[in-house]
């Protein structure tokens, strides 16, 4: 049960009473008296309970705002689905890390960025946790040649630089997901356009240098060829730690069954209460009460006026 006093009927409420007893004590103690002090009394405490509005089954539940922008960028080239991460494929790791960012930074808006031969945005603009972890569960790998692990830095920059517009005193974070398997035969984009965009984020690294085979897709287990022969990805945690190094941001190397530690900052957070269920309102009940309270005073009072008449001569 919850409470939603009205200062006004409370205080009213308790002047009632206050009247209803000390009318009750002055007064000559007759069986129809005592009867009606009792209903006095009764009267106002309804008064003061109906004053309180008493609310049964109202439930709420608290969220929380950060004012933070994160764009997180997920590489779903075809190296992410060598199964070097626990017998897994490395994209099962990152999708299991960005459910956690969004769980460790939840009420922030996120952007989720996607990249193989080129980049997209997956989900734009969102504080709906929930959103962003059902986009990353349904993220599988798309087949791809000559992919640059830069290439999704334009369209990264682009979105922080619409958060920034839209919200210069947020804080923005951008968190790089992927192997660093640069299979483009150019050198790798450059990750400084970030820089000046974010105040932290990390890079993240999938895989190892050994390697390991990939998966054709997620409904084909079997290996993907080059030239009749099983192909073998390396992940290059050198190339992330680089690009890492051009954006400000730090590296870690992510393996099976080690807790994702994002960056310690303070964020801005507020609380808000949403209510889900408005209950069940007492308040008209107890009227109907204090309605048949009057109905029997009035009743009472035209018996006694009945009888007066009569004993007028």
């Amino acid at each position: 049960m919850s409470w939603h006093p009205h200062p006004i009927a409370v205080a009213l409420a308790a002047i009632m009473l206050i009247v209803a007893v000390w009318f009750g004590v002055q007064g000559r103690h007759t069986r129809g008296r005592t009867a009606t002090t009792i209903l006095d009394i009764l009267l106002a405490v309804l008064v003061g309970l109906i004053g309180l509005h008493p609310v049964v089954g109202e439930s709420g539940r608290q969220s929380s705002s950060v004012d933070a922008d994160i764009v997180i960028m997920v590489d779903t080239t075809t190296s992410m689905a060598a199964r070097d991460n626990g017998n897994k494929t490395r994209l099962s790791g990152a999708i299991r890390d960005i459910a956690q960012l969004a769980s460790v930074f939840r009420g922030a808006r996120f952007t989720l960025v996607t990249f193989d031969n080129e980049a997209r945005v997956a989900v734009a603009s969102t504080t709906d946790t929930g959103t962003i972890v059902s986009a990353a569960n349904s993220l599988t790998w798309r087949e791809g040649t000559g992919t640059d692990i830069g290439v999704g830095v334009p369209t990264a920059v682009d979105a922080l630089r619409k958060a920034r517009e839209s919200a210069p005193q947020a804080t923005r974070m951008v968190f790089y997901l992927g192997d660093g398997e640069q299979t483009a035969t150019k050198a790798p984009g450059s990750f400084a356009a970030l820089k000046p965009l974010v105040t932290n984020g990390a890079v993240y690294g999938y895989g190892t240098a050994k390697g390991a085979p990939m998966a054709r897709s997620a409904f084909d287990s079997n290996d993907v060829t080059y030239h009749g022969r099983k192909a073998i990805s390396h992940a290059d945690h050198t190339t992330l730690t680089s690009a890492a190094r051009q954006a400000g941001l730090s590296f870690a190397a992510r393996s099976p069954g080690r807790t994702l530690t994002p960056p310690q900052i303070s964020l801005n957070r507020t609380t808000h209460e949403e209510q889900v269920n408005a209950g069940t309102d007492l308040a008209w009940i107890l009227g109907l009460v204090a309605a048949a309270d009057v109905a029997v005073q009035l009743t009472m009072s035209a018996r006694q006026l009945r009888r007066a008449r009569k004993d007028i001569p």
